[in-house]
């Protein structure tokens, strides 16, 4: 339903491109924290099942996972701009779900493919530098720089490299103040040893 508060029928098409670029947004929102978290818990379950006696994330690590590299691409999302070609697709139908569809297999493929790339880089730490220390901290660098570079993925249905990054200035901000917090987590010898890397 619309409510026009003036005589101009454009007030109509204004809105329409509104509630739109809404919808869109919370549906990028919810495909990317999905999918990243089930990233984190089919990693942390294999892993787990694959080596028991080795600690895959810690309490700390997955906390940060979850404050940050969650919630600044999530903010960055919800403020995105409309896509160029918005209006020119046909109205959604009225019984569709917001993660129905599409945008559902999006969200497993999605997960799946993170999954296996975080165990790919633990059984790279595990079985070439024969550490599992060295294999967490890999996956967790892993973990956060996949959920970073996501965002870009979801902005858009086309092709990743067929959407200007640079529109969205959150999002940059976003991705560059989450890989400063990566590199000072990385680089700097007490906060290593806070986070246990």
């Amino acid at each position: 339903d619309v409510i026009l508060t003036d005589d101009n029928f454009a007030t109509i098409v204004v809105a329409v491109e509104d509630g739109r670029r809404i919808f869109g947004n919370i549906q990028k929102t919810i495909q990317f924290l999905l999918s990243c978290n089930i990233a984190e818990v089919l990693a942390l379950f294999l892993v787990t099942i694959l080596f028991p006696a080795n600690i895959f994330l810690n309490a700390v690590q997955i906390l940060f996972i979850n404050l940050v590299t969650d919630t600044l691409p999530s903010v960055a999302l919800g403020v995105d701009m409309a896509q160029d070609d918005l209006m020119s697709s046909p109205p959604r139908n009225q019984n569709s779900t917001i993660i129905g569809g599409k945008v559902g297999f999006d969200i497993l493929y999605q997960g799946i493919a993170q999954t296996l790339i975080v165990i790919a880089t633990y059984l790279l730490g595990i079985y070439v530098f024969h550490s599992p220390q060295v294999a967490t901290t890999m996956s967790f660098l892993t973990v956060n720089l996949i959920q970073l570079f996501h965002m870009f993925n979801v902005r858009s249905h086309k092709s990743i490299f067929c959407s200007n990054p640079f529109k969205n200035k959150v999002l940059l901000l976003s991705l560059f103040f989450g890989i400063s917090i990566l590199l000072s987590l990385a680089l700097i010898p007490t906060v290593r040893w806070v986070f246990g890397l």
